[in-house]
């Protein structure tokens, strides 16, 4: 398995604390841009996540971005935990 992002050139944090994103640079010289959050949790797991994983702030804190904060959790479960009554 590749480490993600492995010998890439990254920009960013852009957008602020909220809901910041990085932008990755492919060997074509085009980038993809993906949250911030994302990109910490990969680089920490050592992996790239799953289309269906998304990365959860515990303390609903969108601008804490400590990797003690982020959990990796299905679109199922984050749902479930933000859209109960």
């Amino acid at each position: 398995m590749s480490v993600p992002y492995e010998n890439r050139k990254i920009r960013g944090p852009y957008g602020g604390l909220s809901r910041s994103t990085v932008q990755i640079y492919l060997d074509d010289g085009t980038f993809i841009t993906t949250q911030y959050s994302r990109y910490l949790m990969e680089i920490n797991l050592g992996r790239y996540l799953e289309e269906n994983e998304v990365v959860h702030h515990k303390d609903g804190n969108y601008c804490n971005n400590n990797i003690d904060n982020l959990q990796v959790m299905t679109r199922e479960e984050h749902n479930k935990i933000h859209h109960t009554k």
